[in-house]
């Protein structure tokens, strides 16, 4: 499953996506689709480049299930 980092200058975030708070330089797993709405992004969303099952933006496929949960995993991806 993709990742991104939070790489917001504006810190901490409210993502109604996943439907919580994601702290400036989090990491999160997303589905898929929730992949292509923070494709666009790139002020405020980093892919996490290399972490398995990672993909590029553009490579991720079209719509699926939107009812698609994430899960978060902290530190992966610091100082990446």
């Amino acid at each position: 499953m993709p990742k991104y980092k939070n790489i917001s200058p504006l810190g901490a975030l409210e993502l109604p996506l996943i439907g919580r708070v994601v702290e400036r330089g989090e990491v999160i797993t997303v589905t898929t689709t929730q992949a292509r709405h923070l494709a666009g992004q790139t002020d405020a969303w980093q892919p996490v480049k290399g972490a398995p099952g990672t993909q590029d933006p553009a490579e991720v496929p079209g719509p699926q299930d939107a009812a698609d949960g994430a899960t978060t995993t902290q530190g992966e991806g610091e100082g990446a």
